[in-house]
């Protein structure tokens, strides 16, 4: 454990371009823009390749191939990205965050509730009815699906969600509480987040004034991090 009031100065790099969200995983790292172009990083030639026929993407999550889990801002909806450069419809409707293990559990977080009589596991339904945006509360439903499974419902409301290396989600919601899935049910770790992200084993946060914080292993503290 560290001392109280302990700050961890990290050395950051500056890297070229801007950015809205973005994702780390197998190597990989990804993002989106204000103008909802998808990027990825290129380490060898120090700059950013973007990703053709990508655009109005909001989120992003790397899959456990390596691949891109993209959330798009219009339709709300999932997309994967797959090794012959197609996109496919994962699911549609109101889906506003997305985060995948790399055990390939996938969970969102969603901008409504799910249409009564539609089932998220057909692959051509509406995953998420469609809701004037207007009207919707800051938080959405959570779901689950497991590798070779099929979409679960998880008690609780959450508006940013990340996964862990067992599978199990990290989230935080409109209040900025943050929560943490047993296995079982959720468990509140103390602070307060505006976003979310869990790579390596570390569980790391935005908290307020835009400021780094990351989790001491195995304890509820939390220790802000600066040099960026």
């Amino acid at each position: 454990s560290f001392p109280p009031k302990t700050v961890l100065a990290y050395s950051w790099d500056h890297l070229p371009g801007w950015a809205s969200d973005i994702a780390a995983g197998k190597g990989k790292v990804f993002v989106t823009n204000g103008y909802g172009h998808v990027f990825e990083w290129l380490p060898k030639q120090k700059n950013w390749r973007r990703l053709p026929q990508l655009g109005n993407m909001s989120r992003v999550a790397v899959a456990p191939d390596g691949s891109p889990l993209l959330v798009s801002h219009r339709e709300g909806a999932l997309w994967a990205w797959n090794s012959s450069g197609k996109k496919w419809a994962f699911g549609h409707g109101a889906v506003n965050d997305v985060g995948a293990g790399p055990d390939g559990t996938v969970w969102v977080t969603t901008q409504g509730t799910v249409r009564q009589g539609f089932d998220p596991n057909s692959f051509w339904q509406r995953f998420i009815q469609r809701y004037d945006r207007n009207k919707l509360g800051p938080d959405g439903e959570i779901w689950r699906k497991k590798p070779g499974g099929r979409w679960e419902h998880i008690p609780g409301a959450a508006r940013r969600v990340a996964v862990d290396a067992d599978g199990n989600a990290w989230d935080t919601n409109s209040a900025g509480s943050i929560y943490h899935w047993t296995g079982s049910s959720w468990h509140q770790v103390p602070g307060w987040a505006s976003d979310i992200g869990v790579d390596d084993g570390k569980v790391w946060v935005i908290g307020g004034n835009d400021t780094v914080w990351t989790l001491i292993k195995g304890s509820e503290k939390w220790v802000r991090v600066t040099g960026g």
